[in-house]
């Protein structure tokens, strides 16, 4: 499965088990649909975060993604700051 020009920092599955989050170091967080586990089906293209400030020594990207318990929410944090 390619992710894209960053390496894979964080990944979450939904509840469901049909879909995967994947949270890269190219700051971007992709949505998967793995109901095939064999072929999985990137859904729409990668989200991304407006432009921001990097603090000296922090590492860009996307460290985490998870999603909510009910499986319509999904947050991403970088560099400190989390997003849904």
């Amino acid at each position: 499965m390619a992710t894209g020009a960053g390496f894979v920092n964080s990944v979450a599955f939904s509840r469901d088990g049909r879909t995967l989050a994947s949270g890269s170091s190219d700051s971007t967080v992709r949505l998967w649909d793995i109901a095939d586990p064999a072929r999985p089906q990137a859904l729409g293209q990668p989200l991304t975060s407006g432009p921001r400030e990097i603090q000296a020594g922090a590492d860009a990207g996307v460290t985490s993604v998870v999603f909510s318990p009910d499986g319509h929410t999904l947050a991403s944090g970088d560099n400190g700051i989390v997003e849904l």
